[in-house]
């Protein structure tokens, strides 16, 4: 369910060249345009990062270069208005069950 928002929201930020192929492969978008990929991964990292201190520190230190991306792409207005709306929606949750509740066990 979260991809299909994303991807009502993200629509628009995708470039048609980012897009799959028939063949299943994908092309590189031109320079400074986001594709799908840009989007995930800062759906990811900053859903994590805002949900849990600690592996927002681990991500910062490790992976500097994706957490400055993540942060970047999770400022465009449509994916901005998404973060609002999760929160809003769900808090601080990130995905319940017993995986939510191992990552906090882990993360605590």
């Amino acid at each position: 369910m979260r991809i299909d928002i994303c991807v009502s929201y993200a629509d628009d930020l995708v470039h048609p060249s980012s897009r799959l192929r028939f063949d299943g492969l994908q092309r590189s978008p031109p320079k400074g345009v986001i594709n799908v990929t840009g989007i995930v991964t800062s759906i990811l990292w900053t859903t994590m990062a805002d949900r849990f201190a600690v592996i927002e520190t681990i991500i910062q230190e490790t992976s500097p270069t994706i957490m400055n991306l993540s942060r970047r792409v999770q400022a465009l207005p449509s994916l901005a208005a998404l973060d609002t709306k999760s929160f809003k929606d769900y808090g601080k949750a990130y995905c319940g069950g017993e995986i939510e509740k191992s990552l906090r066990a882990v993360a605590a």
